[in-house]
């Protein structure tokens, strides 16, 4: 970790490059501060100048639960804890002497085991414990007077001693075999003595500036002639890493192995080119491919680390090291080697490290850099590593930082490669005062939801907003969330490798009955249609959306930059909105139950996806959210599911790979984002992905009938089988309502407005047509491939609008009557009059089987 260097690398500064994604607090992601314990930088300020001294050793513990309680309450949940700082421990070991940092001199045992204590209280506080150590650095100044206690005296031919100038200081030779073996012992030690959740090891490998004559006893040992100096120490080095990431996965491969680098890889564009890397755009500054010897892309392409934390320790307004520019190409660079991998196939994920200790650091520029995390982490695991947690608490950044980026607790993304056994539901779940008590057999990690008994629950688990923490027993206090009244509480085991599985209930209260499904029969009549001849704003191709909300219509206008606004009783024109045009073409409008009017480009290019957004019947819409994934490819259309300023999502199905994205919300504002990829998600033209429920979402691209996914693995649950009419050509679209338990869907008959109407409510393979194929509104070319619906729902009735383009907007009016007998009698003069069965409206019973309008029978 670069503590006192940092300064010399940091005076670049200048021009803003801003992160466009708003985000909300994420349900995954890895919130973590470095605990500095060389030189007592944060823990601890006192010593243990007595072995076993109760008050000195009190002091050390009650500073550290001082430290763990704010981080605890600030919804961290890691810390990096510098637990071998001079090749020194910070716990009783047969390879390493006593840390100088607990008693004031080297190899002093303080009389009690300050890992132990700092594992068991930060997994009382529901946070991870990585073991953080510099693998190779021994002394900060040459000749410190260590004498027999430790490497020196058993082993002086592994000290390397440097001055170049700039640094002096010692470190193990990384071109011994031996250093490199003794370092894997002190791993495998750490890790079979102590319940870490990961290790963590950041650059001191060769020392800054470069490193010229001070290893040639080992070079000319064991570097090959064939090889550059450069070539041969980063081997070594990455040979260490490996070597660690092998003892680890041999004896607990839940163990999170990451790798902390200088922020900058290489300026050096020949470097870059033989690697085949692209560099990112005007970066400046120190070479750690060349100075340190170390290559943290092959560490990523090699796969032998977890997790990867650049030290980006500069600010947005960089113009040599710019944060948002290192933070996407450390982002592609993960992406680049393991984006093609196939579920289970090995990933690393990117937690990158920040600057608190700076001047420029501000609570406004630490959000902005969370904000290119989220964005730009990719595998949906964005994360931060804060150096250092005296800094972060000092700054205002705990309280800060949770309530703009923090404002719910998370988990630390899950290794899904690693977890390959599925874990049984915890069992015997009890409430006692405010104590929930639990058994498991075999786990020893757990994740607790609170959520309203009204709430679905796949919903409230899939958010950050009813998590209520990350438990290492069988037991959670939830005082902290007031009374609980008519809440449903949520177990599921949440296994070393952060995955969680089969979730136990207790509910608390009563539930609210599900609306029951009545008999009856459903009924439509046509309110209005306007031709596009009758709509001057009709041009082609450029209107592919509509939205109704508070009794208007709301079309969209992507090749004018504008949205029109008709009435919904009338289909007249009341006014129209001219968009500002320097962003996108305004092809998708989406307006939530709360009024929130959600934006798009309907020609999304390949690599992003963006969202804007404002109040209905506004004109200055705001970014709210950008994904950018060169794997997900182009999208055009997206749907909301929720109420914006509570919570939901927007789900958007790619055109051309197997994956929908969904964008999550709350509290107005928008979140993480998530690729759910599944080869039985459709592909093509025009594709669409609207969600049904909390669960499950339909699916279609063009010229196939929608079907049914999970929300959360993209599989499909259900499909079409049976008679039904063929699929539309050259057409997708969707329209979804329920009506008294009856779910209904709506689906394009062909391109110029025609659409069928399908009961669903017993799953797509019993899907029953209801009523006749609409009118088409005309007879014009439909090159967007799509027919576009707006349903409001009110009671028993749903007014449902749909564009057409290029050929006109409709409106109908169906109605759901639930007395069979009523449905009879009022329709009974038809029969009698002996009139042809042509209203749409008109359900007939004759000798006990029933008929829709179009003569169909329906039961």
């Amino acid at each position: 970790m670069r503590r006192v260097f940092i300064s010399l690398f940091a005076l670049c500064v200048l021009c803003l490059c801003g992160v466009t994604l708003k985000a909300q607090s994420p349900k995954s992601e890895f919130r973590a501060t470095w605990i500095a314990t060389v030189v007592n930088i944060d823990w601890p300020s006192t010593k243990v100048t007595t072995t076993g001294n109760t008050s000195q050793i009190n002091a050390q513990k009650n500073q550290l639960i001082g430290i763990l309680d704010a981080l605890e309450a600030g919804n961290i949940n890691a810390v990096c804890l510098q637990v071998r700082p001079m090749s020194d421990a910070f716990y009783p070991s047969a390879l390493s002497p006593w840390s100088e940092y607990l008693t004031g001199t080297r190899g002093k045992d303080p009389g009690y085991d300050p890992l132990a204590f700092a594992i068991e209280e930060a997994h009382k506080r529901g946070i991870e414990l990585h073991a953080w150590f510099n693998p190779f650095r021994y002394e900060r100044t040459a000749n410190s007077g260590y004498g027999n206690v430790d490497l020196r005296a058993a082993h002086p031919d592994w000290i390397l001693d440097y001055n170049n100038g700039s640094f002096s200081g010692t470190i193990l030779d990384p071109g011994l075999p031996e250093v490199r073996q003794y370092l894997k012992q002190v791993v495998g030690e750490l890790i079979a003595n102590y319940d870490i959740d990961g290790i963590l090891a950041d650059d001191y490998f060769y020392p800054y500036g470069g490193t010229t004559t001070e290893d040639a006893a080992s070079k000319a040992v064991y570097k090959p002639s064939s090889m550059s100096d450069g070539d041969w120490r980063r081997q070594n080095v990455n040979q260490t890493i490996e070597g660690l990431y092998d003892t680890i996965q041999a004896v607990k491969p839940w163990v999170r192995f990451g790798m902390a680098p200088f922020g900058i890889w290489t300026t050096k564009s020949s470097v870059a080119q033989a690697n085949g890397i692209t560099l990112p755009q005007g970066i400046t500054g120190s070479d750690a491919y060349n100075q340190l010897y170390c290559d943290p892309v092959a560490w990523i392409k090699d796969g032998y680390i977890d997790y990867i934390s650049p030290q980006i320790y500069w600010p947005t307004t960089s113009s040599g090291q710019n944060y948002n520019k290192l933070c996407q190409w450390w982002g592609q660079q993960v992406c680049k080697h393991f984006s093609d991998m196939l579920p289970g196939g090995k990933k690393v994920h990117l937690f990158v490290s920040h600057n608190d200790y700076s001047d420029w650091v501000t609570l406004a520029e630490e959000g902005l850099q969370v904000d290119a995390n989220r964005q730009y982490c990719p595998f949906d695991a964005p994360g931060s590593i804060f150096y250092n947690t005296t800094n972060y608490r000092s700054k205002g950044l705990v309280t800060g930082m949770k309530t703009t980026k923090f404002q719910h607790k998370s988990l630390p993304p899950a290794m899904a490669w690693k977890s390959t056994v599925a874990l049984a539901a915890p069992t015997d779940l009890e409430l006692d005062g405010t104590v929930l008590n639990w058994q498991h057999p075999t786990a020893d990690r757990f994740s607790v939801y609170i959520f309203p008994n009204t709430m679905d629950a796949a919903l409230a688990m899939s958010t950050s907003e009813y998590l209520a923490g990350m438990f290492y027993c069988k037991q959670a206090d939830l005082a902290a969330y007031g009374t609980l009244s008519n809440v449903t509480i949520a177990v599921r085991v949440l296994d070393r490798f952060g995955c969680e599985h089969e979730a136990a209930f207790l509910q608390v209260g009563e539930a609210p009955e599900p609306e029951p499904q009545v008999d009856g029969f459903l009924s439509r009549i046509e309110l209005w249609r306007k031709t596009a001849a009758q709509l001057s704003f009709m041009t082609t191709n450029a209107n592919r959306s509509i939205a109704c909300y508070n009794g208007h219509l709301y079309v969209s206008d992507g090749a004018n930059s504008k949205y029109y606004i008709l009435n919904a009783a009338s289909g007249t024109l009341e006014n129209t909105v001219t968009l500002p045009t320097q962003y996108h073409l305004w092809h998708n409008l989406r307006i939530t139950g709360d009024g929130q009017m959600m934006l798009g480009n309907s020609a999304t290019n390949a690599s992003s996806q963006w969202v804007y957004a404002m109040q209905a019947g506004g004109s200055n819409p705001t970014n709210v959210a950008t994904y950018s994934n060169s794997g997900f490819g182009r999208t055009d259309y997206f749907y909301p599911f929720g109420v914006y300023e509570q919570s939901g999502y927007l789900l958007m199905l790619s055109n051309v790979n197997h994956c929908a994205l969904k964008m999550d919300y709350a509290n107005g504002t928008m979140g993480s984002s998530h690729v759910i990829t599944h080869e039985t998600l459709p592909s093509g033209t025009s594709a669409k992905a609207m969600p049904r429920n909390a669960t499950t979402f339909f699916a279609s691209a063009s010229g196939s009938l929608p079907t049914v996914h999970n929300i959360v693995t993209g599989a499909r649950t259900e499909g079409w089988t049976g008679a039904v009419r063929p699929t539309a050509a050259n057409v997708s679209g969707m329209g979804y309502m329920v009506l008294s338990g009856h779910e209904y869907l709506l689906v394009p008959a062909d391109i110029y407005g025609g659409f069928d109407t399908y009961e669903i409510t017993n799953g797509l393979p019993q899907a029953v047509q209801m009523l006749s194929t609409t009118a088409a509104l005309g007879s014009a070319d439909n090159q967007t491939y799509t027919i576009d619906f707006a349903v409001d729902v009110q009671g028993n009735d749903a007014y449902v609008y749909m564009l057409a383009p290029n050929n006109g907007i409709a409106a109908y009016k169906y109605t759901f009557t639930p007395d069979e007998q009523t449905a009879l009698e009022q329709n009974a003069y038809t029969l009698q009059a002996g009139k042809q069965l042509t209203q749409d409206g008109l359900i007939i019973t004759v000798d006990g089987k029933t008929y829709n309008a179009a003569g169909m029978r329906i039961k």
